[in-house]
Parts: C-alpha cells; sequence; structure tokens
C-alpha cells in the first residue's frame, strides 16, 4: 500500500517499509535496463561485420590457387612449382589461424572464417604433402 504523506497514523515501519519497496521497484527497474542494454549491445555486435572473416577467407583462397598452380605446372616450372609448396605451408598457417581468430570474433561472417579454417586445413593436411610427394616422385624418376 502506497505511503500517504498525509496519512497522520503511519509509524516509523510503515515509512520504512515504503522506502524499501520503493528502493526494491528502483533496483529492478535498473536490472531490467542494464539487461537491455546489453542485449542490444550483443544484438549490435553480432550485426557488425566481422572483416577478418573475409580477409582469411580471401587469403585462403589465394594460397589454395597459388599451392594448386604450382602443382599444375610443377613439370614445366619446377622453381615456381617449389616456390608455391614452400609458400603455401605459411600462407595455410596465416589463412588457418585468421580463421580460427575469425570464428572466435562476434560478427557475420563467422562462416567465412569457417570456410577459411576449412581450406586451411585441406591445405596443409592433404594438398601440400601431395604437392612434395609428387614433386619428389618427379625428381627421383629423373
Amino acid at each position: 500500500m502506497p505511503f500517504n504523506t498525509l496519512d497522520f497514523n503511519a509509524t516509523d515501519e510503515d515509512i520504512e517499509e515504503e522506502r524499501r519497496e520503493r528502493k526494491d521497484k528502483l533496483t529492478e527497474r535498473r536490472e531490467i535496463r542494464d539487461d537491455h542494454r546489453q542485449d542490444r549491445k550483443i544484438r549490435g555486435l553480432e550485426r557488425d561485420s566481422n572483416m577478418l572473416g573475409v580477409l582469411a577467407l580471401a587469403f585462403a583462397g589465394t594460397t589454395f590457387l597459388f599451392v594448386l598452380s604450382g602443382l599444375l605446372f610443377a613439370k614445366s616450372l619446377p622453381f615456381y612449382g617449389s616456390l608455391a609448396g614452400t609458400l603455401g605451408v605459411p600462407g595455410a598457417l596465416a589463412c588457418l589461424i585468421m580463421g580460427f581468430i575469425g570464428v572466435l570474433r562476434p560478427g557475420r561472417s563467422r562462416m567465412f572464417s569457417g570456410i577459411a579454417c576449412g581450406i586451411g586445413c585441406f591445405l596443409l593436411v592433404i594438398l601440400i604433402p601431395l604437392f612434395w610427394v609428387l614433386i619428389s616422385a618427379k625428381e627421383t624418376v629423373k
């Protein structure tokens, strides 16, 4: 029951109880307001773009094409093939690291970061070892 300032029969306990109720309501409203602010902040971060994901995907695609072209031209351009195989390893590691960081960051481009991680893993686990096996097999046949 709200405290009426004209109620002369109100005791000190009634006044203190009314103050506590007002304080509790105010605290509850502040908590709700803070929760809404936090929700808006999180939604805003998720709406922002994650440029690291786009960069990681671009870097992964470039590294993939570089290694693939080195594999295709390894016979006719052996220096280019060796260069592509050698530079493919740090390139794949870089796109893998950027992809992981991009996945952990909030934003819309997390999918791009995940694809970049997949390309980096494919390069490191399958394509670059296959590349070096084929290069070394060609050199032993000569």
